[in-house]
């Protein structure tokens, strides 16, 4: 299923990094994880969706230091097919937290920059962001996947789910009178 990570331009910033590539930021103002066939772990789905949600979208040359700084092998998958788009999902706790980060090839780089322009400059615009999400493994499933613990575990610790198919839209919003 979906990953869906919602805001408008308010919480957002675009932004040129030490290395001299473009990257674009922002705190959600939603964002709701949706597991295939439901999860019966509705109270920590409800955790999750409480947490507040920062992400950040770069470019798929960008350093390792922007891309992986808890070095959990995000860098490594990009860097093995540069081309793909790849996103990774983290969680910290104390107080909760989830991080997204999105590498895109520079040619999706630049369709999603304009995205975000028109979010920036048009008050009537929001965005969305989808990451395919399937849920958290079974602990005793031998998958590459988190488990729900491993991935409470946090960036140092635990695992993070990875994501290879993200898709971004910006959309009107309407104002209830």
């Amino acid at each position: 299923m979906v990953w869906f990570v919602e805001g408008d331009g308010e919480l957002v910033q675009i932004g040129v990094s030490d290395s001299g590539l473009p990257s674009i930021s922002g705190q959600a103002t939603k964002h709701e994880p949706k597991a295939a066939g439901g999860d019966p772990n509705f109270e920590f789905y409800r955790r999750l969706e409480s947490a507040e949600c920062a992400w950040s979208i770069h470019t798929t040359q960008e350093s390792e230091l922007h891309l992986d700084p808890a070095g959990n092998g995000f860098y490594k998958r990009i860097q093995k097919n540069p081309e793909q788009l790849l996103a990774t999902i983290q969680f910290h706790s104390d107080p909760d937290f989830v991080g997204i980060t999105i590498a895109l090839p520079i040619n999706t780089f630049e369709y999603v920059m304009n995205i975000f322009q028109n979010v920036l400059v048009h008050k009537n615009l929001s965005y969305l962001i989808t990451l395919d999400f399937l849920g958290f493994r079974a602990p005793e499933a031998d998958t590459e996947t988190p488990s729900i613990q491993e991935f409470l575990s946090g960036p140092l610790d635990g695992k993070a789910f990875f994501s290879e198919e993200i898709s971004f839209l910006s959309k009107r919003t309407t104002v209830n009178a």
